[in-house]
């Protein structure tokens, strides 16, 4: 006979030999001794049930007096974080995630586990992801994770340096190349139909097209850093408009070239040679989405660049779109999970992040304020948040390079 603590403190007893007929542990009578054995084991039981019942009551809470664990602001996930675990203290919660069904395992001081299940669709809703502050390991599926090392195995130099003397070419023939590079890569991706994350070719060409990106972009933009000011003017819907005015800037610093240079150069290139203005036009929880007027011929991107050393965090920006588009968005969340490697539908392709706010790592500044702005934009609809009226768009004015 055994016994098995359920949540809530009850017992339940199993007959683990198969038979129908309750075992008799004793073999004999039981003396004096042996009813204070059992009173005493009687009485440990019942303590221990006491004690889980306590643990799971209490758990989330901070009615025990210990550690509390505080679930997101949207969509009420519980961060993964240890709080106990050690006799004597609160219950330790282990989560893992299905998009229909959410499993806690919590583990007593005693080294005893009970599991429980609770079914809560709404913890992980599909659009947007109701995930607050997680970091890029937390929230992505482990078929996510191979394509992320995937990604940081795949090279990024290659021959052409040598063959071409990138070097030793003026801007012109550096442009040249790269428009040479960039057909090859769009026949291999449009035409070709190859899956570029994972066929050798494509990875390749993929190598070539970014080393001439690196050596030109310094070539028309100066060296790194580069960090740009966008202008906007909220319009007078704005709940806020009142005591906020109608102006907003936002700093932007541009991602690496050692890891995104062809997004990069193509977003540079489309806001000093091409741009027109344009607006914010989409207010959705997890992004703030704008669109550039006029046509822009780097775009669709030719392949979608992504670098697992600068994901989509919370206030960085990308391009949107599969293929990526000259629509971009600011993300108010971490979008690893929803804008990363082999989501959006795809099975290996990720949006191209190409820049992220100043104070993006600290959450704070005034860039950030700004964005954090955005969210008060009016006319949004439902699911998908993007604006209706035009006279709600947050327009943009300007871009700039800032010297530093």
């Amino acid at each position: 006979m055994s016994r098995r603590l359920k949540t809530g403190g009850a017992l339940e007893f199993n007959d683990d030999d198969g038979d129908d007929k309750d075992d008799d542990d004793t073999k004999g009578s039981i003396g004096a001794n042996g009813f204070t054995w059992v009173a005493l084991v009687l009485v440990s039981i019942v303590l221990g049930a006491l004690y889980v019942e306590r643990n799971v009551l209490c758990e989330g809470t901070s009615l025990c007096g210990g550690q509390t664990s505080h679930a997101s602001s949207v969509g009420g996930l519980v961060p993964e974080k240890t709080i106990g675990g050690e006799i004597g203290t609160p219950p330790q919660i282990k989560p893992s995630h299905d998009l229909e069904e959410h499993f806690f395992t919590v583990e007593n001081g005693f080294g005893r586990t009970v599991a429980r299940q609770l079914k809560q669709p709404q913890m992980l809703p599909k659009d947007p992801p109701g995930i607050e502050e997680p970091t890029q390991e937390r929230f992505i599926e482990p078929f996510q994770k191979k394509l992320l090392r995937s990604r940081e195995e795949a090279p990024t130099h290659s021959k052409i340096q040598a063959e071409y003397s990138l070097d030793d070419m003026n801007i012109e023939k550096l442009e040249a190349l790269v428009e040479k590079l960039t057909l090859a890569v769009k026949k291999m991706k449009f035409e070709n139909k190859l899956v570029m994350e994972r066929d050798s070719e494509a990875i390749a060409a993929i190598a070539e097209l970014q080393e001439a990106c690196r050596v030109l972009v310094p070539r028309k933009y100066g060296p790194e850093p580069y960090f740009l000011e966008m202008k906007l003017r909220f319009p007078r819907s704005m709940p806020d408009f009142a005591s906020e005015g109608e102006s907003g800037t936002v700093r932007i610093e541009m991602a690496p070239l050692e890891f995104m240079p062809y997004a990069v150069l193509t977003f540079l290139d489309m806001i000093t040679k091409e741009f027109k203005g344009g607006s914010f036009m989409r207010n959705a929880p997890h992004v703030k989405q704008a669109s550039l007027s006029g046509k822009h011929p780097g775009f669709p991107l030719v392949f979608q660049e992504y670098h697992p050393k600068f994901p989509h965090i919370k206030y960085s920006l990308g391009f949107a779109g599969r293929p990526s588009s000259s629509q971009f968005y600011i993300s108010t969340v971490d979008n690893v999970r929803n804008h990363g490697p082999g989501s959006q539908g795809s099975a290996t392709e990720a949006d191209a992040c190409f820049a992220k706010l100043v104070g993006a790592e600290a959450k704070s500044g005034p860039s950030v304020e700004v964005v954090k702005r955005l969210a008060k934009q009016p006319g949004g609809k439902k699911p998908n948040g993007f604006v209706e009226s035009a006279s709600d768009f947050v327009i943009i004015e300007s871009f700039k390079f800032l010297k530093i």
